[in-house]
């Protein structure tokens, strides 16, 4: 039996879905396991995307952000509001253990995922982070669990030049667990067989127990979650038609567009 396991992920990231993937990921573990889980921290990797044939999209400048929100005091308001959204997920990281930065620490096993961690093809402050990759810890097993390289593909690694070190590091895996086609793909490309495709932890851990700790005198609504930017106005539109019809409200948990789809 494992003394020491190691979950390698984006516990640390400002966002409800990372924070849900990897807290369910270890009640998971736990719930199979005797050994310690602890989570792991990885070193930010260098930003390779000035090496892919097609054209990045510009970073918006504060500027470009002020003008979108047509006023300053709209963007003030949608900053000071991330900022509060930031404190109260920092304070409820810790209550999984995600506290101080917790680097090369030895385990027996370190398991790699959920989320994008294989998304190696993003800019600061990710990067190409190769200890997503299990580089650093020859001495452990390593496998992944649901892991996904988000919006990177297979042409992508071919085009900056790091498909044959990527191979490299997954044939070093234990085991391969990814959560969507182009991953699988990617590693078909790569090692030459299908990796398992695994439900997300958001989706399969039972959140029951949690859940029952809160109560909530609201009914009838939704609860809307995306990521900053990632709706159309169509499909906004669409949404508010939905609630509208069916007489609910709409709770959005995203912390851009909550200010952005006027209930």
């Amino acid at each position: 039996m494992d003394k020491k396991i190691g979950i390698m992920s984006m516990q640390r990231i400002i966002n409800y879905g990372s924070f849900l993937q990897a807290y369910g990921l270890k009640k998971m573990i736990e719930s199979v396991s005797k050994s310690e889980v602890e989570f792991i921290d990885y070193r930010f990797g260098v930003d390779i995307t000035n090496r892919l044939k097609k054209p990045q999209s510009k970073a918006e400048s504060i500027v470009d952000k002020i003008l979108k929100n047509r006023t300053p005091w709209n963007y003030l308001k949608k900053k000071n509001f991330f900022k509060e959204i930031e404190r109260n997920l920092i304070l409820d990281l810790k209550d999984i253990g995600v506290d101080k930065l917790n680097y090369d620490c030895e385990v027996d096993t370190l398991v790699i995922g959920s989320d994008e961690v294989f998304n190696c093809l993003q800019p600061y402050p990710v990067g190409y982070s190769k200890q997503l990759f299990g580089d650093g810890y020859a001495h452990s097993k390593i496998v992944s669990y649901a892991a996904s390289f988000g919006s990177t593909r297979y042409e992508d690694l071919v085009d900056t030049g790091i498909a044959h070190e990527i191979k490299t590091m997954l044939s070093r895996f234990a085991a391969i667990s990814v959560r969507d086609e182009n991953s699988a793909h990617i590693v078909r490309q790569l090692l030459g067989y299908s990796p398992e495709i695994h439900m997300d932890p958001v989706l399969m851990y039972d959140f029951t127990q949690e859940i029952a700790e809160y109560t909530t005198y609201e009914r009838d609504y939704i609860i809307l979650y995306a990521y900053t930017g990632r709706l159309s106005r169509e499909e906004e539109n669409y949404i508010k038609k939905f609630a509208k019809r069916h007489n609910k409200r709409i709770y959005v948990l995203d912390i851009i567009q909550i200010l952005r789809i006027k209930i």
